[in-house]
């Protein structure tokens, strides 16, 4: 497994825009400016992340949660995810709409607090997930998580 990062040029609200994301703005002030993108091989596949800095966690926490909505829609195609995959047929009634909504989870991995949208197969499609009050992290793999982890707290990845 081979792990590659670099700080990338564009700041959090940069990315936001280019991706035409629909970002609480207190959430991109909560972030520092240059974010960590990366690449886990694992296997033939190649797995994007982003690490972004936290200058304030209680803003980023709220932030996230409310992104939530549309994080996938707005962040999937950045990871080669196809937000619409996730959706059923067109819906007819209240109850169909209410059950295309993607509802993202919470799971433990490696003791460590993942929100995660899970694929049609059960498997995570996408996470994200605070590793301490001034690192927030996203992929698209629990293997990935479980690799940077111990990388990140050794200020390997950066």
């Amino acid at each position: 497994m081979n792990v590659r990062s670099g700080n990338a040029a564009a700041s959090p609200s940069q990315i936001v825009e280019r991706l035409e994301a629909s970002a609480p703005a207190a959430l991109l002030r909560a972030l520092a400016p240059r974010p960590t993108f990366g690449v886990h091989a694992a296997g033939n596949e190649n797995r994007l992340f982003l690490i972004f800095e936290v200058l304030s966690f209680e803003h980023a926490f709220d932030g996230m949660l409310a992104w939530e909505k549309t994080l996938l829609d707005d962040a999937g195609p950045l990871f080669g995810i196809n937000p619409r995959g996730f959706l059923s047929p067109p819906a007819t009634t209240t109850a169909e709409i209410l059950g295309n909504a993607r509802v993202w989870s919470d799971v433990i991995i490696r003791n460590k607090d993942v929100r995660a949208v899970f694929d049609a197969e059960g498997e995570i499609a996408m996470l994200y997930s605070f590793l301490d009050r001034e690192t927030l992290l996203f992929t698209t793999s629990d293997e990935t998580f479980r690799v940077l982890l111990p990388k990140v707290r050794a200020g390997q990845v950066r």
